[in-house]
């Protein structure tokens, strides 16, 4: 018996070919490094504006007003930098739709999960994806702050438990803001 004949190698399966980079990949690039430095920097005002409002204790007018001017620049900049992130999504989207060729019909899209993996395959879309999701992680994180300081959540919890959440995985940082602010407004009107 010949057992070299029926032999055959065992061979790993080649990697699929990756798609061509984006003629734009630099750019996209620049825009994706851009994107996350304003978001550290706009997570961090939130954090300052979160410390600062909710420590506040002043002790006269003056000091009352250095404290309101600092959380509205510091909340007009994480403003700003949620519709930054705004502008730039639907730029991307706009762009994708308008170089693909595939006009309006790419919302079609979104109807399996086959066709939003087609859709970020395409780096533009995946930008616009990120940014998607960092402008609206920011957006509920913020509300979520001003939330719980208005119903007196202290802001530990606010600074340790609920911001980090809503960075780390949006609607899971909801969640949390949500409960805490039910448990101290239950507390608020006891």
């Amino acid at each position: 018996m010949n057992l070299s004949s029926n032999w055959t190698p065992l061979t790993m399966p080649r990697p699929a070919a990756s798609p061509a980079p984006h003629p734009n990949a630099i750019s996209l690039e620049l825009a994706f490094t851009a994107a996350n430095t304003l978001a550290l920097v706009a997570w961090s005002l939130l954090v300052a504006r979160t410390h600062v409002a909710n420590n506040a204790r002043p002790n006269n007018r003056d000091e009352l007003l250095k404290i309101a001017k600092v959380t509205r620049l510091a909340e007009q900049g994480v403003r700003f930098t949620a519709i930054v992130f705004a502008v730039a999504y639907f730029g991307a989207l706009a762009a994708y739709v308008v170089t693909s060729g595939v006009g309006v019909g790419v919302f079609g899209s979104f109807s399996s999960l086959q066709g939003i993996k087609s859709l970020f395959a395409n780096d533009v879309v995946l930008l616009g994806g990120w940014l998607h999701y960092l402008a609206f992680d920011l957006v509920v994180a913020s509300h979520g702050a001003l939330n719980e300081g208005q119903y007196g959540v202290p802001r530990a919890l606010t600074i340790g438990l609920s911001l980090p959440l809503s960075f780390i995985a949006g609607p899971v940082g909801y969640l949390c803001s949500r409960c805490l602010v039910r448990v101290y407004s239950r507390r608020t009107t006891q």
